[in-house]
């Protein structure tokens, strides 16, 4: 099976994953007695919350290994996985003022671990302009690795207690 095939394949599943996935969330799973259909949110907003770190670690793992080994397929993963974990932290930054709202009665609050994420998410705008603005030259990998390797770093030293 050819790499189109594949992918096809795998977004059939993630297609079919999901719309199970949903199902469950609306029509499986209790509605909680305080919050009520909100709280339902928790089933996206966590998960995505976790993918989002998890695919934020690894591009600090890629960005490390390039400035190591000066792979270019390194610099590739990394940018994959900030790409990926963007869309993950996004939906967690449009998913958790929603539950908010009916929680706290304010769409935001400026919490430490709500602050942090939205300067992890701006952080990572930037990654982004300065690849896309540099004309995918050896030196802006080199400069989007460090950049990648900071962000990880600011962001376990202000999650950790």
């Amino acid at each position: 099976m050819d790499l189109r095939n594949w992918m096809r394949a795998l977004w059939a599943v993630a297609a079919a994953l999901n719309a199970v996935a949903l199902y469950m969330v609306f029509f499986y799973a209790p509605t909680e007695f305080q919050m009520g259909a909100v709280q339902k949110i928790f089933y996206y907003h966590v998960p995505s919350a976790i993918a989002g770190y998890v695919l934020m670690f690894l591009a600090f793992v890629f960005s490390i290994l390039y400035l190591w080994k000066e792979d270019p397929a390194y610099d590739v993963m990394a940018y994959a996985a900030a790409e990926v974990a963007f869309v993950f932290i996004t939906i967690v930054l449009v998913t958790g003022p929603i539950w908010g709202r009916s929680a706290w009665g304010k769409w935001w609050v400026w919490e430490p671990r709500l602050t942090s994420a939205l300067i992890l998410w701006l952080m990572y705008s930037a990654y982004f302009l300065l690849r896309l603005f540099s004309h995918h030259e050896v030196r802006t990998a080199r400069i989007a690795a460090v950049v990648g390797r900071e962000e990880e770093r600011r962001m376990a030293s202000e999650v950790s207690p």
